[in-house]
């Protein structure tokens, strides 16, 4: 009778202590989860989800392939972009976006460049992972995983506005680095994002409209990742300054950032400027050689769309 009450008492014992291995474990898988789980910010198109990463000894959120327009295609071609509409599953913000189509041998050497400045990150694949598409209006977003209120400074690439892309350049290093929020946002490029000729609905410079439409994004949702609204940097290099500096004196883009800075370009380089007439004459030059069967005749601006 005592073995049989000392046997339940060991039982019951070491069912205790099991008990308390489990509740401790549990407790650290909770907290395992806790700080480890993604970033969610709800912003007012809906949902997104980071990825986190380490830079410099410090955590960044990362928000890869934001959208902040609807896709250029079909009706929406060769026309100014149209906002985002809200969408309800979280989108997980996980992969690079679509780069804007442009020449692929450009884009290929331009790479081989950006790996061998970049070779050190230990996820370089991540940034070369991507597609061409005309699907391309997308943003990504780097944030220091520390307070609010920060700087945001919003980057716009170069390329001499008929390649590059947002890929290429990785903001979480200088989010690190100097404790801001880093935006990175894409436009057309070339033919789709500057197609134009004078007496058609084809008005151009459909890419300086995206960037407008991006900043209008990131001033309407930028608080909800801590970002200041009030203290936003726009800045690029090469056609990305040009941008810049056509922000600065464009109406549209009037209290959208605060402060400019432009490398390695301005917005009064000559060869940037066309003439209309010379704009519409290449257009249709384009058209005929793509649309053989059209005859010369039958092509004039009026009849562009």
């Amino acid at each position: 009778m005592a073995k049989t009450s000392r046997k339940r008492t060991n039982l019951s014992l070491f069912f205790a202590i099991f008990l308390m291995m489990i509740t401790f474990m549990s407790f650290l898988i909770l907290i395992y989860y806790e700080t480890h789980k993604p970033l969610v910010i709800e912003t007012k198109t809906g949902k997104i989800m980071a990825t986190t990463v380490t830079r410099l000894g410090k955590s960044v959120h990362c928000f890869f392939g934001i959208p902040y327009a609807e896709p250029p295609v079909g009706g929406l071609r060769f026309r100014k972009a149209v906002p985002k509409k809200a969408f309800k599953e979280t989108l997980k913000a996980f992969k690079q976006p679509n780069y804007c189509f442009q020449r692929k041998t450009t884009i290929d050497k331009s790479s081989e460049y950006v790996k061998q400045v970049l070779k050190y990150i230990p996820d370089l694949n991540h940034y070369f992972d991507v597609e061409r598409a005309e699907d391309c209006l997308y943003l990504n977003v780097f944030v220091p995983d520390s307070g609010a209120n920060k700087t945001v400074m919003v980057w716009i690439h170069g390329g001499a506005f008929i390649s590059g892309q947002i890929s290429h350049y990785d903001g979480s290093i200088l989010a690190a680095a100097r404790d801001v929020i880093v935006v990175t946002i894409s436009y057309r490029l070339g033919v789709f994002g500057f197609l134009a000729a004078n007496g058609s609905e084809l008005p151009g410079n459909y890419g300086l409209h995206d960037q407008v439409l991006a900043l209008h994004w990131i001033r309407d949702n930028i608080h909800a990742f801590g970002g200041n609204v009030d203290n936003v940097v726009l800045f690029g290099e090469s056609a990305g300054a040009i941008s810049v500096g056509y922000h600065l004196i464009c109406p549209l883009s009037r209290d959208l950032f605060s402060r400019a800075i432009l490398e390695s370009g301005n917005p009064l380089v000559p060869m940037i400027m066309a003439d209309r007439n010379i704009n519409t004459e290449a257009t249709l030059d384009l058209i005929r050689a793509l649309c053989p069967h059209i005859a010369a005749t039958q092509v004039d601006s009026r009849g562009i769309t």
